[in-house]
């Protein structure tokens, strides 16, 4: 005959697997009095369901009384916690509709005889890939989370799973194959897919371009520069240091990386955009196919492949795709007002303005303008 504590830990395996219908037979046998009991890892079928985002496991077993609030007897998180950390809103929303409270407070996790341990991971340039429960939070700290085939994660693994960069981090981009986060001390961190050189650096070894690299490193071009501002494309990345000094680089096809020669090649370190020296920029955007800059007098300049009108400008050549603009250009249309923000898409742009009014331009395929133009070459409200 099975112990309570096998009980516990044979429901607790179900919501790991997945099963509503082992979970509804291990309760049976439970009964839902205990069901809120922790498991030989100190964590409780609730926790479980909600770290595998089983959303109807979630649901029965908080019809059956679950309380949203009990905290694992390891690190002291809740089944909240754990759902934020992972990512998993839909089942964060369930629990704060059952009663979870976003005030409960996190016991630091203490191991017996050591006293408190450090994240997994916790070195700067690391991502660790840690189980239920391993991580502290605080503040500045990154974690990444999702497919990790591109080493995107920083984790150094292909796996879907959840990574920490313990950085003290103040901003962080995503684009499909890489990452890249900002430090409080405006260093810069990469990590990721590097065919195309966006990670803004080669090997450590010899100026080789390594394919990938699969945990956070720091690009040593840039240090020294205090970094306020980074957006990256599938194949470039752009910044912006506290000087206003733009760099950008990857691959330069179709002027996407504009170092002020019109190169097409893949630049592996940071160049600066000459262009842009004097403009004093403060944000930037990128996209597959372009890029933007706000300056401090909310001047926009837009660069790369204009088909479509993406950029803005009105040259029929531009927005036909018959040429690319290689260095920045003021977008006219809005020269006499000040941008406040800039979003750049593959096919389109949007720009709002210090009186609240927001511009769009580009392709509009799937309604992406706000209006129902088919394409809008320049700025429309």
């Amino acid at each position: 005959m099975k112990s309570l504590i096998e009980k516990v830990d044979a429901l607790i395996d179900a919501c790991r697997k997945g099963s509503l219908l082992d979970v509804k037979a291990c309760v049976q046998e439970l009964k839902s009095s205990n069901i809120d009991r922790p498991g030989s890892q100190q964590t409780t079928a609730l926790q479980t369901a909600v770290w595998r985002n089983d959303l109807k496991t979630v649901q029965y077993l908080l019809s059956l009384g679950a309380r949203p609030n009990t905290q694992d007897g390891e690190s002291g998180w809740s089944a909240l916690h754990r759902s934020l950390y992972f990512g998993h809103f839909r089942a964060a929303a369930l629990l704060l509709e059952s009663g979870a409270s976003v005030q409960a407070e996190r016991s630091r996790r203490v191991s017996e005889g050591t006293g408190s341990r450090p994240p997994r991971g916790s070195h700067m340039g690391q991502m660790g890939s840690p189980s239920e429960g391993e991580l502290e939070l605080e503040r500045g700290d990154l974690y990444s989370w999702g497919s990790g085939v591109n080493y995107q994660l920083g984790t150094g693994s292909t796996a879907v799973q959840v990574g920490h960069l313990k950085a003290h981090c103040i901003l962080v981009a995503a684009a499909n194959k890489h990452s890249a986060a900002l430090t409080s001390r405006g260093e810069l961190f990469t990590w990721g897919a590097n065919r195309e050189g966006q990670l803004g650096y080669t090997s450590t070894s010899g100026g080789v371009l390594v394919d990938a690299n699969l945990t956070p490193r720091t690009v040593d071009y840039l240090k020294g520069r205090e970094l306020v501002h980074v957006s990256l494309s599938k194949r470039h990345s752009v910044v912006v240091d506290s000087e206003g000094d733009v760099f950008t680089w990857g691959h330069g096809r179709v002027g996407l990386c504009c170092h002020g020669t019109g190169s097409t090649a893949v630049q592996t370190t940071p160049g600066r955009v000459e262009r842009l020296r004097t403009a004093r920029v403060v944000a930037v955007a990128a996209a597959k196919f372009h890029s933007a800059a706000i300056t401090s007098e909310g001047e926009l300049f837009t660069w790369g492949f204009g088909r479509g009108g993406r950029l803005g400008h009105p040259n029929e050549l531009v927005h036909s795709g018959q040429q690319a603009v290689i260095t920045p250009l003021a977008v006219a249309a809005l020269s006499s007002l000040r941008v406040a923000t800039v979003a750049v898409g593959k096919n389109h742009t949007l720009a709002s303005v210090d009186t609240g009014d927001v511009f769009s331009w580009g392709r509009n395929r799937d309604g992406q303008l706000g209006y129902t133009a088919e394409i809008q070459p320049t700025p429309r409200k």
